[in-house]
């Protein structure tokens, strides 16, 4: 089964294009292992060397324990780990926003508690 979820991320992450930003929610997740770990390593670096933003929600202590031994919270900014689905999806808005105007043109709710 392990290795099914590794071919299903891989497979899942081949078949998405024109994206701006990738979230990756793993807030149901309670262990991850190593096969899994690497094939959702692999979607975000490929996200990340393409120029998009990633997003991790709902990582626990030891599921991100596991992504931070592959090195992947090196490349994904701080404040790209969240716990809230909700508000990853109003960053992501944002990020997405940003592509498609000039940026005195984006209005970043306040309630966001985030800043363009």
């Amino acid at each position: 089964m392990i290795f099914g979820v590794a071919k299903a991320i891989a497979r899942e992450h081949n078949a998405i294009g024109g994206y701006d930003v990738l979230i990756v929610d793993l807030s149901e997740v309670p262990v991850l292992g190593v096969t899994s770990a690497l094939a959702i390593e692999n979607a975000i670096e490929e996200a990340i060397d393409e120029g998009r933003e990633v997003m991790v929600i709902g990582a626990n202590r030891k599921v991100k324990r596991r992504l931070e031994d592959l090195g992947i919270a090196e490349i994904i900014p701080k404040d790209h780990w969240l716990d809230d689905r909700l508000l990853a999806l109003n960053k992501g808005l944002v990020i997405a926003q940003q592509h498609l105007l000039p940026t005195p043109y984006l209005t970043v709710p306040p309630d966001l508690g985030w800043k363009v």
